[in-house]
């Protein structure tokens, strides 16, 4: 609350009322103090006049400086880990330009992508897949903080060999092109488009990859015990263009090859 905003209420009829209520009861106050016989102490009574003045004034006090400061400093919070988020972001485009250009193939790149939005939006398990034309699904980047050694490596061979319609539902946020966030799996239907082999998780924010042409892929992010806030789903869906089109133009650079016999 500004300076001019602090008079503008003192000068208003709640502002007056409240004034001319705290000089009646001051009054009041004075009146109940004159019952008193205080052996000629002006101290006391000035003493006791002073705390029952102060008890009046602090709904003011609260009211016109507290609150505002209070507020101010939560907004200031909340821009400061705006900023940080996107500072992160920005971050996150620069290394990104760098790894396309350095990553030997779209799976490299994808493992990459993965990292970076697991840090964006503080989430446990990150999973990138892509459909090939064959309508086939294959995990280009799978989180090992869920699975390692062998149990991701078979894994993801299940996952590359599982026709699409096998999955119950669980590629819908690809299929149907939309965004899906839910932060309450337990409770909600939408865990069917969660993969059975995960551990069980309290969020779920899942984001199709598609180009103006084409769907290609998607990305499954997930909290185990948290919500996603929606400062968190909009630092990922900012990233989405960007990666989206790198990933797809990395995916095309790899195909290029593999069909002059190169494979990396």
């Amino acid at each position: 609350m500004s300076f001019g905003q602090k008079m503008k209420y003192v000068f208003s009829l709640d502002g007056l009322l409240l004034m001319a209520g705290i000089f009646v009861v001051e009054l009041l106050v004075m009146i109940v103090l004159d019952l008193f016989d205080f052996g000629g102490n002006d101290l006391i009574r000035a003493v006791l006049d002073s705390v029952l003045l102060t008890i009046l004034i602090l709904p003011v006090v609260h009211k016109l400086f507290i609150i505002p400061v209070g507020t101010q400093r939560k907004k200031n919070i909340f821009f400061e880990m705006d900023l940080i988020r996107k500072n992160r972001a920005l971050d996150t485009v620069n290394d990104l330009l760098i790894k396309t250009l350095e990553s030997r193939n779209h799976k490299e790149l994808s493992k990459v992508i993965a990292k970076k939005l697991k840090n964006i939006s503080e989430s446990d398990f990150c999973l990138i897949g892509m459909l090939d034309h064959k309508k086939q699904f294959e995990v280009l980047a799978l989180s090992d903080t869920v699975l390692s050694g062998d149990d991701l490596a078979q894994e993801k061979e299940r996952l590359r060999k599982t026709d699409l319609t096998v999955f119950n539902g669980w590629l819908l946020p690809l299929i149907n092109n939309e965004v899906v966030l839910v932060n309450d799996l337990a409770n909600n239907i939408a865990n069917l488009i969660f993969p059975s082999f995960l551990p069980e998780s309290h969020s779920l924010l899942a984001i199709p990859l598609s180009m103006s042409d084409h769907k290609f892929g998607f990305v499954i992010l997930a909290k185990l015990t948290s919500p996603y806030s929606d400062a968190e789903k909009d630092a990922v869906l900012r990233m989405v263009p960007f990666l989206t089109s790198a990933l797809d133009k990395k995916i095309e650079d790899t195909l290029a090859l593999e069909s002059k016999g190169v494979y990396i």
